[in-house]
């Protein structure tokens, strides 16, 4: 997908060869599309009011450990 080798690929750390994915994405000869994610502002307001509904008293706490 990427019209590099397995093994350019392979030699190249992972952020380095994901990165690529995206390069290809610009090339209008490829299959691949550029997904890029607008951020706006209500995209808070609709979380922070679903959390409201769900959990009022704030009970539920996320921890990434």
């Amino acid at each position: 997908m990427t019209g590099l080798s397995y093994e350019e690929l392979d030699a190249m750390t992972f952020i380095e060869a994901a990165n690529q994915l995206a390069l290809a994405a610009a090339d209008e000869s490829t299959i691949l599309e550029n997904l890029d994610i607008k951020h706006h502002a209500y995209f808070f307001a609709i979380t922070d009011t679903i959390r409201m509904v769900s959990d009022p008293q704030d009970t539920c706490i996320y921890s990434s450990k």
